[in-house]
């Protein structure tokens, strides 16, 4: 098998070696979660703004952001969501607005853009590594826009950004160091809220060396085969973070 991976692809890996089969090599494709498509719409809104910012050096209307979730949230939902009994769609699109508005008001004003959804691959040891930036502002920081619903955890995101900052790298020259690495988190609580995560400086050597290992184990464990179902270790895992658990015969047998 020839493989591609990505942060998105390992992460699944890492969680549910099964759920990775039944995405990358069975083909199936879960329905998004309201959270899901929450933060896919938020993004794409921010990617709009960012994108027209890079030549006006202005955000565009917040209305104009606010459409752009909208029209985004459509398309996700357009073939139905995971069964989520706590929640309602309305619901969760609302609070998505509320985050919209609030990046337009405390986050997009700290922003000017270099590159946003700047594609990138780059081999590490004979595997390939892909993935999109989010975004590089002017003073060379590597951003990433995140939604959650509870308290943050940046450590989760670590391996990822760490895969960014090595791409811009390679993308901007050898002699081209990133000067942080930041999330901007949008934090959905009752009373939605902005929080800004940075690593302080470039990513360190260390960093970039346990990414490489993961990437060459995870690598390593699907060339030989090993799909492990890691997911029931923990069964809050399978429901609340895999829309394959109705197709999942370790899930099944477990029910």
């Amino acid at each position: 098998m020839a493989l591609n991976l990505s942060a998105s692809s390992v992460n699944t890996y890492l969680r549910c070696g099964h759920q990775w089969k039944l995405a990358y090599v069975e083909g199936h494709v879960s329905p998004p979660s309201f959270a899901q498509a929450r933060g896919i719409a938020v993004h794409k809104a921010v990617e709009a703004n960012m994108l027209q910012k890079i030549d006006t050096k202005e955000d565009m209307p917040v209305d104009d952001m606010k459409d752009a979730f909208s029209t985004s949230w459509e398309e996700v939902g357009q073939d139905g969501f995971q069964p989520d009994a706590k929640k309602d769609a309305g619901g969760v699109k609302d609070t998505g607005i509320l985050l919209t508005e609030l990046h337009h008001k405390e986050v997009s004003p700290l922003i000017q853009p270099m590159w946003v959804e700047q594609p990138v691959q780059f081999d590490l040891n004979g595997i390939t590594y892909s993935g999109q930036i989010d975004i590089v502002d002017e003073m060379f920081r590597v951003r990433d826009t995140k939604t959650t619903g509870s308290k943050p955890r940046p450590e989760s995101y670590l391996f990822g950004m760490t895969g960014y900052a090595i791409a811009a790298r390679q993308a901007a020259g050898e002699r081209h160091v990133e000067r942080d690495v930041v999330l901007d988190y949008l934090v959905a609580t009752k009373n939605p809220y902005y929080l800004q995560v940075n690593s302080g400086g470039p990513i360190s050597d260390d960093q970039i060396r346990r990414f490489a290992n993961t990437v060459e184990k995870v690598a390593e464990g699907i060339q030989e085969g090993t799909f492990t179902p890691n997911g029931l270790q923990g069964r809050g895992v399978c429901e609340s973070m895999c829309g394959y658990k109705d197709m999942c015969e370790y899930y099944i047998g477990e029910k």
